[in-house]
C-alpha cells in the first residue's frame, strides 16, 4: 500500500471520527442516543450510513476489491483511536452530559461495528 494511499486512510477515518463526534455533540439533546424509539431508529440508519462511508472513502482512494477490508479497517482503527484519546482526554468536547457522552460512545463503537461488518460480507461476495 502506498503512503499516499494510508494517508488518504487516516484522513478519511479522521473525518468521519470529527462527523461523529459533532453529531454526538449537537444532535446529542435530541435523544439520538438514550434508550429511546428515536436512538432504535438511529442506531438502524447507522448501517446504511456506515456502507455509504466505507464505499465512498474507498471509491474515492481508488481501492482495489481485494484490499476492501484492509482499508476499511484502517479506517476504523483511526476513528476508534480518536474517539478513545478524546473519551479519555477531552470528553467534553462531545458535550457536557454524561449520558449523552456514554450513548454516543456506543453508537460510534455501533458504527464502526457496521462498517467493518460490510466490509466482511462484502468480501464473502466479491
Amino acid at each position: 500500500m502506498s503512503r499516499n494511499r494510508l494517508a488518504g486512510l487516516i484522513g478519511f477515518g479522521a473525518l468521519f471520527w470529527i462527523q461523529a463526534a459533532l453529531t454526538i455533540r449537537f444532535l446529542g439533546d435530541f435523544d439520538l442516543f438514550a434508550p429511546s424509539l428515536v436512538s432504535l431508529i438511529w442506531f438502524a440508519l447507522t448501517y446504511p450510513m456506515a456502507i455509504f462511508v466505507a464505499e465512498m472513502s474507498t471509491r474515492v482512494l481508488k481501492v482495489e476489491p481485494e484490499q476492501f477490508v484492509r482499508c476499511v479497517v484502517i479506517m476504523c482503527i483511526t476513528a476508534l483511536s480518536l474517539d478513545a484519546f478524546a473519551l479519555t482526554w477531552i470528553p467534553n468536547l462531545y458535550g457536557a452530559d454524561e449520558a449523552i457522552r456514554r450513548g454516543g460512545a456506543a453508537w460510534l463503537l455501533w458504527g464502526v461495528a457496521c462498517t467493518l461488518f460490510y466490509a466482511l460480507v462484502k468480501k464473502k461476495s466479491v
